[in-house]
């Protein structure tokens, strides 16, 4: 018999002073009313036994995040990079091991935290239907397949079953399970006397240079974003398994607000606006100039240079479409979590100087 933990009510799983603990004893899920599949393997979505409760991820560390359904969970070096471009083009490029941008890996820094990626390019889009595939699989084993049909993602989706609809998310779901991404974090420093105690204690490792140890330890996420799809072409239905390799990610996840996704969802650089600075929680002022936003958001792939007559042009371009979607990203976010920027200091110098501030709660409302 085991103690399991989850917190009640209408919360912000962002905001750790707000969660209200509590413990259950025995599982906390109950399967959806639809019948086990092939091999034990099961479907539809799970729920809690215990309405308006959502099971902590320390709880249960090897399940994929649970999210309510006004919430959808995403990992934060995904909403901090161009891995989902805040770009819209039906020409999907292929990439072939190509490093990304990301946070925390500056042009003009030493290099923390790398990126690499094979496959199709990716946009916002995409990333809703990852969303949505995360939130059906949702409280279920990571690793371990799933069945979930394609009326069921594009109700997630707020979009209807038709004909068009099905054809573009089966593409998606295509271009999802065809893709390598590796993640290194330089940031964690592996000792040379380390890598010599493990190869005095682990046969599996030896023949490994120390360069090869210490990158295999730097390295935290290595698969695919999909990484089995079976589908059913009668019944339009899929089988799905995340990789196990996605744990390691699982542990830094951001929530972002339904509501607010859905309100921007034709606005591809406002919904990814809105996913970086709703990762950076705890931080509420933001200062970023046109060059950084348009390397980490992938609408250049390249660092862009104010001094260069080309690359002025591009900014200028940046900038008109960047100060439509943050007027988009503060109209969306006006009854929560506030995303304000300082509209002079944009118009002076170009300077996106942001502020989160957030929700009211009720009671203090009142």
């Amino acid at each position: 018999m085991n103690n399991y933990v989850f917190d009640h009510g209408d919360f912000d799983p962002e905001y750790e002073s707000s969660i209200m603990w509590n413990t259950i004893e025995g599982d906390f899920f109950e399967q959806a009313a639809e019948t086990p599949g092939p091999e034990g393997v099961f479907v539809g979505r799970i729920e809690p036994k215990i309405k308006n409760t959502v099971p902590t991820q320390e709880a249960y560390p090897d399940t994929i995040p649970y999210c309510r359904q006004d919430s959808r969970a995403v990992p934060r070096i995904f909403l901090r990079s161009s891995l989902f471009t805040a770009t819209e083009s039906e020409n999907k490029i292929r990439y072939a091991e190509t490093q990304l941008a990301v946070w925390g890996n500056d042009p003009d820094k030493a290099n923390k935290k790398l990126m690499f990626y094979s496959g199709q390019r990716l946009d916002q889009y995409d990333l809703a239907t990852w969303q949505s595939i995360m939130y059906l699989a949702g409280g279920r084993e990571i690793g371990q397949p799933f069945r979930v049909s394609a009326s069921d993602i594009l109700r997630v989706l707020n979009k209807s079953d038709g004909g068009n609809n099905i054809r573009r998310l089966h593409n998606q779901l295509l271009r999802l399970n065809d893709t390598a991404v590796t993640i290194i974090d330089g940031s964690k420093e592996i000792s040379y006397a380390a890598y010599m105690s493990d190869i005095a204690g682990l046969d599996k490792i030896t023949g490994k240079s120390y360069e090869e140890y210490q990158l295999s330890k730097q390295t935290v996420f290595c698969g695919s974003l999909i990484e089995s799809l079976d589908h059913d072409s009668k019944t339009k239905k899929y089988w799905v398994t995340i990789s196990k390799s996605m744990k390691s990610l699982c542990e830094n996840f951001t929530y972002l607000d339904a509501s607010v996704l859905k309100t921007l969802s034709h606005r591809p650089l406002a919904l990814w606006l809105y996913g970086y600075f709703s990762s950076h929680k705890d931080s509420s002022n933001f200062a970023y100039t046109l060059e950084k936003l348009s390397w980490l958001s992938g609408y250049s792939e390249q660092w862009l240079n104010a001094n260069n007559e080309t690359d002025q042009v591009k900014l200028k371009s940046f900038k008109r479409t960047l100060k439509a979607n943050l007027d988009e990203l503060e109209k969306a976010t006006a009854n929560g979590e506030k995303f304000c920027y300082d509209h002079a200091r944009f118009n002076k110098n170009a300077l996106v100087c942001i502020t989160k501030s957030k929700p009211v709660s009720k009671k203090k409302a009142s």
